[in-house]
């Protein structure tokens, strides 16, 4: 278990750091902004919290984001992120803040991309690479421990795929590769890391967790001492 967090707690601060949160543009409906992820409030996937944690201790609220913020800051409510009896439940509403570029959810410049193809290139987007407690101390992830990956939900308000190489110059990793294709509403995105330097994202799923995969809790000093 603490070679999991290890894995997963770097994974989850790569992401937070990488990875910025926005709310999507474009023409949502309801039918859309409900797909993937099991947002209607029946995820069901099991967590696992830290090793020796109390079960008086253990949170059960992560409907905040990265940067401190409500998700009703972005969604209409209902919108929550809770662990119930052990399971994940989330549940977004529809987008009421404006939204951004889909490459610029990758980090970089938008020269950057210029090898990847975003077809349609005016795709709106939002990334939740964590959802976080209202004081920040524990952070709600998903991934897997071997091959070491992470998991991102990305938000799409139209059908979209993306193919080809992003070469970020002062950006660790520097090389990103996608074969992807997402569909419009919510999407599990496999954020799969090699050891030269490159993350890899060719699965995306919607409804379910990728298979293997799983989410788990790590604290704010886990994510800082795990780093190196």
């Amino acid at each position: 278990m603490k070679n999991t967090f290890k894995v997963l707690g770097i994974i989850a601060l790569v992401s937070i750091i990488a990875f910025s949160f926005v709310a999507c543009g474009g023409d949502d409906d309801s039918s859309g902004g409900n797909q993937g992820g099991n947002h209607g409030g029946n995820s069901g996937e099991s967590v696992t919290y830290p090793d020796g944690m109390k079960d008086e201790d253990k949170p059960t609220d992560f409907s905040y984001t990265g940067k401190n913020q409500a998700l009703t800051d972005y969604y209409t409510s209902p919108s929550s992120v809770t662990i119930n009896n052990g399971k994940v439940n989330i549940i977004l509403g529809d987008h009421i803040a404006p939204g951004h570029e889909l490459w610029k959810s990758f980090g970089g410049k938008k020269e950057d991309y210029d090898g990847v193809t975003i077809s349609p290139p005016d795709t709106r987007c939002v990334s939740i690479p964590a959802f976080t407690t209202v004081d920040q101390k524990y952070y709600l992830v998903a991934g897997r421990e071997e091959p070491r990956a992470g998991v991102i939900l990305f938000y799409v308000d139209k059908d979209v795929t993306l193919n080809g190489t992003a070469i970020r110059e002062k950006m660790s990793p520097s090389i990103l590769n996608f074969s992807l294709s997402l569909k419009k509403g919510w999407n599990y995105v496999v954020n799969n890391k090699r050891v030269n330097d490159q993350r890899d994202f060719n699965t995306a799923t919607t409804k379910q967790l990728p298979s293997g995969f799983h989410w788990i809790v790590v604290d704010e000093e886990g994510l800082k001492t795990l780093w190196d």
